[in-house]
């Protein structure tokens, strides 16, 4: 469902006429009231009049064309806000950036049998599975940061992953044993991507990815174009569990930027550590390990996993923000960040001239 938010008023042809009018109108109210006639007296009332409609059209108008307008959906296993203003159209807008994120979901679900990527998770060694131009572009970005992170970052991190429920009741960790026999399953090495044909085959049976932590990156990232190709004039914040692009000129600000709030980790929802600006076409991508998480034996077990132990990521830090052009880099760059550390995940950070925000780990 939409939400109106704070309506803004934008400049444009109709505004400056409307205004061009009232000046006249006001000039000649004035030139009628040194008037003392009884002709007079009626053109100045109708006069009155006419200048009260045309201020209150014209407000009005300008205000409901241009209203901020907001719409939250669940997509990609998150909550999904996209906001938006500055056009005529703002709900056609949300609704065909939310399109868009419904395709690539149906494309890189998980559990979709139908998917993309489900497909290629059941297919055997050897075989080369066809990719679709969204997941294959995902698959490629993901790859080149697994290479760059040493596999800080890897999608085949999924037979692991499985043995972690971060939504049952009453979570545990995973018998050891099961880890260990899980992660020969694990490993960027195990992916042949062909990019002439666009497939991606395994080298071992048991291997299957998982784009979860890098999906909603490009998802936004993708909304982003569509919103910049068909309302270039409009302004926008997408909004995706933690990763946030922005759009156009913030009618709030006269340099134009958006300020986002780096949550504060355990914290309640909308303390922040830290308030940053982005500008047009760029992203914010946050890891951290109060996301989904759960406690046992008085320790805390989040869902980052190092893809080298199979357990959750223990750097020192609690949460890592990334700042990039691209929304898909940034959420890779995030997850392998989180994994590495300030050190090595800042040097790997600028390989990709993205910039980052570090939370030190709290002390129990």
């Amino acid at each position: 469902m939409f939400k109106k938010i704070n309506p803004f008023l934008k400049n444009n042809k109709s505004f400056s006429e409307n205004t061009k009018v009232i000046d006249f109108l006001c000039k000649s109210y004035i030139i009628v009231l040194m008037k003392n006639t009884k002709k007079h007296k009626i053109i100045k009332y109708m006069t009155y009049i006419l200048l009260i409609v045309i201020i209150i059209t014209m407000f009005s108008g300008c205000s409901a064309q241009y209203q901020t307008i907001s719409d939250t959906q669940f997509i990609l296993d998150t909550v999904c806000t996209i906001t938006a203003g500055g056009v005529k159209n703002t709900k056609e807008l949300i609704s065909g950036a939310f399109d868009v994120v419904y395709k690539i979901q149906s494309n890189i679900s998980y559990y979709d049998s139908g998917s993309t990527v489900s497909i290629f998770n059941s297919s055997p060694a050897g075989v080369p599975a066809a990719l679709d131009p969204d997941t294959y572009t995902i698959v490629e970005k993901a790859l080149e940061v697994s290479k760059a992170s040493n596999g800080a970052f890897d999608i085949t991190i999924a037979p692991v992953e499985e043995l972690w429920d971060f939504k049952s009741e009453s979570p545990v960790p995973p018998e050891q044993n099961l880890i260990n026999e899980n992660l020969k399953y694990v490993g960027y090495n195990n992916l042949i991507l062909d990019s002439e044909n666009k497939t991606l085959t395994k080298t071992i049976d048991g291997v299957k990815i998982d784009l979860g932590g890098c999906g909603k990156g490009y998802a936004c990232q993708k909304a982003l174009e569509y919103i910049e190709e068909n309302y270039p004039d409009s302004y926008a914040i997408l909004d995706f569990g933690g990763n946030v692009s922005v759009y156009g000129q913030n009618p709030k600000k006269i340099n134009g930027s958006f300020t986002v709030g780096i949550q504060e980790p355990f914290a309640a929802n909308g303390t922040y550590s830290e308030m940053v600006d982005i500008t047009s076409g760029e992203s914010i991508v946050t890891s951290g390990t109060y996301q989904r998480h759960f406690y046992y034996n008085n320790k805390n077990y989040h869902h980052i996993l190092d893809p080298s132990t199979g357990t959750p990521s223990d750097s020192g830090f609690d949460s890592v923000s990334v700042i990039s052009s691209s929304s898909l880099e940034a959420d890779c760059l995030s997850t392998a960040c989180l994994v590495l550390g300030e050190t090595d995940g800042t040097k790997l950070a600028n390989k990709f001239n993205a910039k980052t925000y570090w939370i030190k780990q709290r002390s129990n």
